[in-house]
């Protein structure tokens, strides 16, 4: 069957059965890539959610047994999904469904996984650098806390990289085997995002034989996409990227597989390649900012206010 007719297919697959919610009867049906359900009895209100907004489509585990076995009820199941509360921002959401009939179950599982299988973008395998210095210094609570129970959901296998020292992403990536991993991602600020795709650049040019010191030459692309939780001081590259800095955002994007264009600007001084940059490229004031406050990262994003401060303080005559 050609690739049109297996999304044709895919298209007219149609479900219709009747669970229950805690004690609300719901219709619910399945067709166009849409799943719809609505109260069963007046007052009627109908919610809708597309399959390429679901996370993942699970039993219901009711029991760890011994040996840390998991133990699922057939009759019930769970639609994970993602739900736009606000232009911008978007949140996780569940549906717990019952049906006294097991194979029910079972048909609504198997065709709505059968569906999420097509999305072969969405990430199963992450490599995930967390920089723990970073802005607030607050990048492993927000992994810990927002991300890594969603990556567990949708089933990600994820590893996890606490970065030591600066430059380490950049090495990392350049240097190591990542054959086994098909996507990168970070939880960190701008400075974070930029050793990630300087190193994945520079790693693409050993690759290809390309040597990045000649200004003339034209860097690859990296072959994998990179994914940014948003845990710095400004966050300006994933605030450009997503309208907002909303942390879950961030990892719903990572999840679902969706991706935009980043451009990047080479620096090159007389001989060498200095930097790759995506954001902000600044000197004389903005700059002498910039580079002073790295001494004072512990004070957190106020660290710009306080050097810009000293730094005028130091000038006037």
């Amino acid at each position: 069957m050609s690739n049109d007719n297996q999304n044709s297919a895919a298209q007219e697959s149609v479900l219709l059965s009747t669970f229950y919610c805690g004690r609300k009867r719901f219709k619910l049906y399945f067709h166009r890539n849409q799943i719809v359900w609505d109260y069963a009895k007046p007052p009627y209100a109908q919610h809708s959610v597309s399959i390429e907004d679901v996370i993942s489509v699970q039993y219901k585990c009711v029991s760890t047994g011994p040996g840390n076995d998991v133990a699922y009820d057939p009759y019930y199941f769970i639609i994970h999904y993602a739900e736009q509360k606000k232009p911008n921002v978007w949140r996780y959401n569940s549906l717990t469904l019952r049906h006294c009939d097991a194979l029910q179950v079972s048909s609504w599982v198997k065709t709505l996984q059968n569906h999420l299988q097509k999305f072969c973008k969405r990430p199963k395998r992450l490599l995930l650098f967390v920089n723990p210095v970073g802005g607030k210094r607050r990048a492993m609570h927000i992994y810990e806390r927002y991300a890594k129970p969603l990556f567990h959901i949708a089933g990600i296998d994820v590893s996890v990289i606490v970065s030591q020292r600066q430059n380490q992403i950049r090495d990392f990536l350049i240097h190591h085997n990542l054959d086994m991993f098909d996507s990168i991602a970070c939880v960190g600020g701008d400075g974070t995002v930029s050793e990630v795709f300087n190193g994945l650049v520079m790693r693409e040019c050993r690759l290809h034989g390309i040597d990045p010191d000649e200004a003339v030459a034209q860097l690859p692309r990296p072959s994998m996409p990179i994914g940014i939780i948003p845990a710095g001081s400004t966050d300006t590259i994933i605030y450009c990227l997503h309208g907002t800095t909303d942390v879950t955002t961030a990892v719903m994007n990572i999840i679902l597989g969706d991706s935009l264009g980043l451009d990047l600007v080479s620096v090159h001084d007389d001989t060498r390649l200095l930097r790759l940059y995506a954001s902000i490229l600044s000197y004389g004031y903005l700059g002498d900012i910039a580079h002073n406050s790295e001494s004072f990262r512990w004070m957190g994003p106020s660290r710009y206010e306080y050097c810009g401060k000293l730094f005028s303080c130091q000038v006037i005559p």
